[in-house]
């Protein structure tokens, strides 16, 4: 395969219940914290009573931290950008935000440079809020970010015009597998020479009792540890009955290496350095057979 372009993963990200990076994230997964606790009294009423939240006063810290840092890097204000998208794309910025620091990210500026990031579901509740003013004739209740807040695509599109990536810029709606998806595709991307650099990952906010129901009435998720949440995800375990939702965000620069000698990249990036390489990626339908065979 002579020719192909190597790609390499230069920056990480992470917003989770389990910290606001890379390094605190697994300094908590290997103390054995737990980011699982019991959902609000609103959602009492439903059989699954666990879920995986980010407090809500720090995630306000941080999203204040990185409207500041953003500033002061680009000189771009981005808080009004806070209003008019939902939680999970703020939570994209987040992760965003921090894996860009990794590879000395210069400023907003760069046509070879591209974003793939997904998200299942955006603003749920918006959507109910929105449905709620449609049922009751109330065009007031209709809020202005109706749209921004549910559009699939403005994770991507947001971390796009903060970021000033002016390449490729798509989403990837493919439920649980999409952050994996948006990931080969970026791949795919600096592979096929559309691009030098691509920001990937995927993003989630599903608190809310419209997409815990649908998923009870699936029998997909845990009911058995509610008083215990800490016990309610155990993939692994003979007890398991069913998994558990959670918020959070990740994102992974993916970079051709080495880096290509051109003025647009070395404009507003420093040579970063590789934390891993991206050697394959494929894509098969076996959500119906585990370790199927055509994907071992």
């Amino acid at each position: 395969m002579t020719g192909v372009r190597r790609v390499a993963i230069t920056g990480l990200g992470v917003c989770t219940p389990l910290g606001f990076s890379v390094s605190e994230l697994w300094a908590n997964l290997l103390k054995g914290s737990c980011g699982i606790s019991k959902t609000l009294d609103e959602f009492s009423f439903l059989p699954s009573q666990v879920f995986g939240s980010i407090d809500n006063q720090k995630l306000e810290e941080r999203k204040s931290f990185v409207e500041s840092e953003v500033y002061k890097s680009c000189g771009l204000d981005i808080s009004n950008d806070w209003r008019s998208v939902s939680r999970a794309s703020a939570l994209g910025i987040i992760a965003t935000y921090e894996a860009f620091k990794q590879v000395k990210w210069k400023a907003n500026s760069g046509y070879r440079a591209g974003v793939c990031f997904g998200v299942g579901l955006d603003g749920p509740n918006e959507v109910m809020n929105t449905s709620s003013g449609i049922l009751a004739k109330k065009y007031s209740i209709i809020g202005p970010h109706a749209l921004t807040r549910t559009l699939g695509n403005i994770p991507a599109a947001i971390i796009s015009r903060i970021w000033g990536l002016r390449g490729p810029c798509m989403t990837v709606n493919t439920a649980c597998a999409a952050g994996l998806h948006c990931i080969g595709e970026g791949f795919r991307m600096i592979q096929n020479n559309e691009a030098d650099l691509v920001v990937t990952g995927a993003c989630e906010s599903p608190l809310n009792a419209w997409i815990i129901a649908a998923f009870c009435r699936l029998r997909a998720l845990c009911t058995q540890f509610n008083d215990n949440p800490e016990k309610a995800s155990r993939p692994f375990d003979s007890l398991r009955k069913g998994f558990v939702l959670s918020e959070g965000a990740a994102t992974v620069v993916l970079q051709a290496w080495p880096p290509p000698d051109s003025f647009l990249m070395e404009s507003f990036m420093e040579t970063p350095k590789p934390i891993a390489e991206v050697i394959g990626f494929g894509r098969s339908v076996n959500s119906t057979r585990v370790g199927t065979i055509e994907c071992i």
